[in-house]
């Protein structure tokens, strides 16, 4: 078999092939800083009634992060190996959920499941947050356990990382912010038409669309119910009925059979 010929402008790395200017190098060597986290003790109430943000993997419902579920105060804090982490640093569990990576926009302490990353100079942390986004399979793989998996990070700090120089990488980081931007908007709206059917949903099945006004001046246009009563549902039309769904059911079942209509019970 031949040698695969590398384009020029680019070289081979422990990744594969990358532009003649990027780096690759161990994780580990591009973190200054990793911090952990700890519990305060459940059973000193007195801990749990504080006003600082304790974050853990339940947390990690999104990537841009405003709160936490738990809270704890200075002395829970003080009296744990929980940290105080300031905001906008990286934090990644490694335990549960991995592969994950996100910001917080406060200070928050985190737990011993969570560890914040301090990038070196020549990284810039919101390009390793998407790559984190962009290896997070391969991440969750390589974790052990057989109910809950969970990465050392002398396992982590194992794999290798290709990055260019750090105007490249700002610029990395800002398409794929953008581009998560939008994303959020999208869910926002979706996540808005949905509410809007639901809504449409329960007024059509409870007060339907009208009826159709066939006469030369209504122009087949359809003109909503004006009349209503009361049934075990709730307000409904006057023509409407109210039946068991087993009995709807059972009335279609002999509809299809070919036997005769029976009489539906009031």
């Amino acid at each position: 078999m031949g040698v695969a010929v590398v384009p020029e402008g680019y070289k081979d790395s422990s990744v594969g092939v990358i532009p003649v200017d990027w780096s690759c190098e161990k994780l580990g060597s591009t973190i200054e800083k990793i911090v952990g986290g700890g519990t305060p003790s459940k059973e000193v109430e007195e801990f749990w009634q504080g006003d600082i943000p304790w974050a853990s993997v339940k947390d990690f419902t999104g990537t841009r992060l405003t709160k936490t579920v738990d809270y704890i105060s200075l002395a829970g804090l003080e009296s744990s190996a929980s940290n105080l982490i300031p905001a906008g640093t990286l934090i990644i569990p490694t335990r549960m959920a991995l592969g994950k990576a996100a910001f917080f926009d406060k200070n928050v302490a985190i737990n011993q499941d969570l560890k914040a990353l301090y990038p070196t100079e020549k990284l810039e942390k919101e390009f390793l947050f998407y790559w984190f986004q962009a290896n997070a399979e391969t991440i969750e793989s390589e974790g052990t356990g057989s109910t809950v998996k969970g990465i050392r990070l002398e396992v982590l700090k194992e794999f290798f990382l290709a990055f260019p120089p750090l105007p490249e990488q700002k610029k990395i980081a800002r398409i794929l912010s953008t581009v998560d931007r939008k994303l959020e908007l999208i869910d926002q709206q979706i996540t808005a038409t949905q509410t809007l059917k639901k809504g449409l949903m329960q007024k059509l099945f409870s007060e339907g669309v009208g009826s159709q006004d066939d006469s030369l001046e209504g122009k087949g246009q359809w003109q909503p119910h004006t009349e209503f009563k009361d049934s075990e549902l709730g307000r409904i039309p006057v023509g409407w009925e109210v039946r068991r769904l087993g009995v709807c059911r059972t009335y279609n079942i002999l509809r299809k059979e070919g036997s005769i209509t029976p009489q539906l019970p009031a």
